[in-house]
């Protein structure tokens, strides 16, 4: 039984490769291959990335590319975590490598640029002569606070000098909806330009990006037409509506993909010692190569393998499943007989335990029979003794009156008397304490027999046990015999 039980542990199977000269389990090694297929398709997709500028600077070739890495890396790796789980995932340092908001054309149109700044931002922003830099999102563990850090800058035109960078901080509130599904909630909004502190701004829907603007226009000296391009306020809501809700598609170590309500995907890399590499290095820079892409096809060799090793688990499973119910019905059956002898030997000791009460109270009440029968035989001969001494003395009196001769005469009678009541009634009493002893002895008898027959009783059940015990183990070992032999 220990042996089937450790080969079912939370699903796990007993059946062990060689590894390395260590022993692992089939379910370890099924995880083994897909965190290695999800780590391989994390790589391919940001091969694809590098050298894309985060998007701007892709073709349509490009974005075809993109979204077939994204798809074979959402079918590796889908995101299953929910609630907690899935926030201390998301806890760290993130930097975006593509949005597929900033792919088609450059420099960026008005609604490519709103559609990227609507899901960060509570309304849209946008302008054709801005350029986006680095985009890094930080979430903390304590709150799941998450601020996302965007620069901006202006493009001018040459001979003029690089316009000043702009830095946008969004705060938001991150929480959880479902599987890999959550819901992001502007709390506040800070920009930061060269020379200029603008305060925190409000958060209200077309509000806040309003002020945002006209900081912008009143920092640059930019024109005031340059506000026709925003949508109305009802748009604007809706926009928050949809870009408040955010599912991550896929995921791995070091890499996840969001996809926001308005459709947009986002690809980012998490920013640690141990996950930067060449390849997400390569990612954010505009000026680098493209590496090359891992082959689509063996991603789904991979897949199609890990489903055949998954189905041969399945039946592992079912099989040692089905021997240990063999062995648990055994063990059922074992339980019952132990359970019915059990019960037997109780009731044996309750029916002994009955007899000895009953024959305690026999004997408690033929004592008291006999105590009983006792006193009166004495009371009797007590009363016969005073009634003989009371005709004695009347004699004795009427011999005194009628003559003194006659009293010697009737002093010996009375003697003789005497001596004959006394005798009757020693006679009496020893024959009333014979019968006593009798009783008690026949007594004494019954409960010596009563213990007797129930200490024969008491070691008749105890063998009927003993036996049904060496029963119970030869069964047990037939089955651990069977078993064995399975």
């Amino acid at each position: 039984k220990a042996m089937l039980a450790g080969a079912v542990v939370l699903g796990s199977l007993a059946y062990v490769v060689p590894n390395g000269g260590q022993r692992v389990s089939m379910r370890t090694s099924i995880h083994m291959t897909d965190r290695l297929a999800a780590t391989s398709a994390a790589d391919s997709l940001l091969q694809v990335c590098a050298g894309l500028d985060r998007g701007a600077i892709a073709s349509a070739q490009d974005s075809a590319l993109v979204a077939s890495a994204v798809e074979a890396f959402e079918a590796m790796a889908p995101c299953a975590l929910d609630g907690n789980d899935l926030l201390n995932y998301l806890v760290g340092e993130w930097r975006l490598v593509y949005s597929s908001s900033l792919s088609g054309s450059t420099p960026l149109s008005v609604d490519q640029l709103r559609r990227f700044l609507v899901t960060t931002v509570d309304a849209p922003m946008a302008r054709s002569s801005l350029m986006i830099g680095e985009v890094v999102q930080r979430i903390d563990g304590h709150g799941f606070g998450l601020e996302e850090d965007i620069s901006l800058r202006l493009r001018t035109p040459w001979p003029l000098p690089p316009a000043p960078e702009m830095r946008i901080k969004l705060s938001h509130e991150l929480h959880p909806t479902g599987a890999g599904s959550l819901t992001s909630a502007l709390v506040d909004v800070g920009l930061r330009l060269p020379g200029l502190s603008v305060p925190s701004l409000p958060s209200t829907p077309g509000g806040g990006t309003r002020y945002v603007l006209r900081s912008f226009a009143d920092a640059l000296d930019s024109p005031s037409s340059a506000l026709r391009s925003l949508p109305t306020t009802e748009a604007v809501r809706t926009l928050n509506s949809q870009a408040q809700a955010l599912s991550i598609i896929a995921s791995s170590d070091s890499v996840r993909v969001d996809r926001s309500g308005l459709g947009e995907t986002r690809v980012f890399v998490r920013v640690t010692p141990s996950s930067t590499s060449w390849v997400a290095d390569s990612a954010a820079s505009s000026g680098q190569g493209k590496a090359p892409q891992l082959s689509a096809s063996a991603l789904r060799e991979v897949a199609r393998v890990r489903e055949e090793t998954e189905a041969a688990a399945a039946v592992e499973v079912a099989e040692l499943k089905s021997m240990l119910e063999l062995v648990a019905a055994a063990e059922a059956s074992v339980a019952e007989e132990k359970a019915a002898v059990e019960a037997a030997l109780e009731e044996a000791e309750r029916l002994s335990s009955e007899a000895a009460a009953k024959a305690e109270a026999k004997l408690a009440e033929a004592i008291e029979l006999a105590e009983a029968q006792a006193a009166g035989q004495r009371a009797v001969a007590a009363a016969e003794l005073a009634d003989a001494m009371a005709a004695a003395e009347e004699t004795l009196a009427a011999a005194k009156a009628a003559s003194v001769a006659e009293r010697e005469r009737l002093m010996t009678v009375h003697a003789q008397e005497l001596r004959k009541v006394e005798a009757t009634a020693a006679g009496r009493t020893a024959e009333a304490e014979k019968r006593l002893a009798l009783a008690l002895a026949k007594a004494e008898e019954e409960a010596a027999n009563a213990r007797v027959a129930h200490a024969a009783e008491k070691q008749e059940l105890a063998r009927q046990a003993a036996a049904a015990e060496e029963k119970a183990a030869k069964a047990k070992a037939a089955a651990i015999a069977a078993i064995g032999d399975l």
